[in-house]
């Protein structure tokens, strides 16, 4: 009975062989089969849905488009920017607002690399201080350290080397531009952060959408109301109405035109989704000063205004 038993299974077997017919993972040719992403998992380019803290912040709005929602935009990121931070707070609570796993780093802007600590002088290589990503020299005079210039949704920690190589570089696309690194501590090249050439800069294409992001809010918070169809530039003391101005978008982005800088800025913004650092950032920086940076939160804003021959 045992030998018959034992004939029977080895005839299955062998059958199974034959007609390929498998039930253990890995026993096609020692590989595990494929298996299907689960529709349920969050992939980098879907952005998940806002927390309802966030949506609400939004909730007053009627415009959808146009020189109508650029306006409407202005006047709220202003009237909700009930705190304006200083420049030594946006050194103090980059911990919180630009943390890095393990809580004693910070995320450098401009390679996502970490960095321990901060310096204040220009001269200690793989240490970070403050990048205004919109420079003080292209501000027109607005901002130097507060107002626009101590903005946390705009101030960014950038390693002290690639810092002072980008200067007051304007963005831009460059051909056979120079790689500019981050640096360690001891001086050596650590990660490549954009390239250079004539004066331009061009950061990595999965930061482009971050810097497009903060020029979009830099130009809708900071210039004045009657400049992007606004109401109200928040509160009205001489001291906040000192942070508004005439921006332009030429003035922070190489090209020939304010309509091509606006090109440029959308093409950025849609090639580079919103990514974790920034929905995290946005979050920190909304417990501190109470305004959101809405092409985080709403990045196709940014071409419901502009795209398309919208807003002028």
């Amino acid at each position: 009975m045992r030998k018959r038993f034992q004939t029977i299974l080895s005839w299955l077997l062998g059958a199974m062989l034959l007609f390929g017919v498998c039930t253990f993972a890995g026993c096609n040719k020692g590989e595990t089969p494929a298996v299907e992403p689960s529709s349920e998992t969050p992939s980098d380019d879907k952005k998940p849905a806002l927390p309802s803290d966030a949506e609400k912040y939004y909730s007053s709005l009627t415009a959808t488009s146009g020189n109508a929602l650029l306006g409407a935009l202005h006047d709220l990121i202003t009237t909700t920017h009930t705190h304006y931070s200083s420049y030594s707070e946006c050194r103090d609570k980059a911990p919180i607002t630009d943390y890095a796993q393990g809580g004693k780093s910070i995320v450098e802007f401009y390679t996502h690399e970490t960095i321990v600590e901060y310096t204040q002088t220009g001269s200690d290589a793989g240490r970070w201080n403050r990048e205004h990503v919109w420079p003080k020299a292209l501000s027109g005079g607005l901002w130097g350290t507060d107002g626009g210039g101590a903005d946390m949704h705009h101030i960014r920690p950038s390693e002290v080397k690639m810092n002072s190589v980008r200067a007051d570089s304007k963005y831009g696309e460059v051909t056979g531009g120079s790689p500019i690194y981050s640096k360690t501590t001891s001086g050596a090249n650590s990660k490549i952060g954009g390239y250079q050439k004539g004066g331009v800069f061009e950061p990595l294409d999965e930061v482009k959408g971050d810097v497009a992001r903060i020029v979009f809010y830099v130009y809708t918070h900071y210039n004045t109301y009657a400049n992007v169809h606004g109401t109200t530039n928040g509160a009205t003391n001489g001291q906040t109405e000192s942070y508004f101005g005439t921006l332009h978008f030429t003035d922070v982005i190489s090209a020939s035109s304010e309509a091509a800088a606006i090109e440029l800025l959308l093409q950025w913004n849609s090639d580079d989704p919103v990514d974790s650092i920034e929905t995290k950032r946005n979050a920190e920086v909304y417990k501190i000063q109470r305004n959101r940076n809405p092409f985080i939160d709403h990045p196709e804003y940014a071409n419901a205004i502009w795209g398309d021959g919208g807003a002028a």
